[in-house]
């Protein structure tokens, strides 16, 4: 194996350490309601991939919403997600929140992603917290 390929092999195995770390510490700082745990976070120095990748390390804890908003300059994205155990269906609340404002994505009953404008991007968030929360309730 050439020197370049070691590098690269190594680099990826930091970034994969990284996410699992950076996943672990905003487990810690989750949030818990109603017995089901709620990352909400704003990730501005991440990438929606790196906050994709973080998500699916944490899909395997019990009971848990991810919820993350990145905005890099003009664009403004979002990530939802939930771990294996729940049966809340993300794309239907996607399809629901996007018939109320203006939001583009979509995704798996599991994880949704998509982009907003900066200046809606705390609304959206907020709507898809109080519909999860909502749905939650019963």
């Amino acid at each position: 194996m050439d020197k370049n390929n070691k590098l690269e092999k190594e680099n990826k195995s930091l970034r994969r350490d990284l996410y699992k770390y950076k996943g672990e510490l905003y487990l810690i700082e989750s949030k818990t309601y109603d017995n089901i745990r709620y990352i909400i976070k704003e990730i501005n120095d991440s990438t929606l991939k790196e906050a994709s990748l973080i998500a699916a390390n944490l899909n395997n804890k019990n009971k848990l919403i991810q919820i993350y908003s990145i905005s890099n300059g003009e664009t403004a994205q979002f990530l939802i997600s939930r771990s294996d155990d729940l049966d809340i269906n993300l794309r239907e609340i996607f399809n629901n929140i996007s018939q109320k404002i203006i939001v583009k994505g979509g995704g798996s009953p599991q994880m949704i992603q998509g982009g907003s404008s900066i200046i809606l991007l705390d609304t959206v968030i907020k709507m898809f917290y109080k519909e999860i929360r909502n749905y939650f309730k019963g």
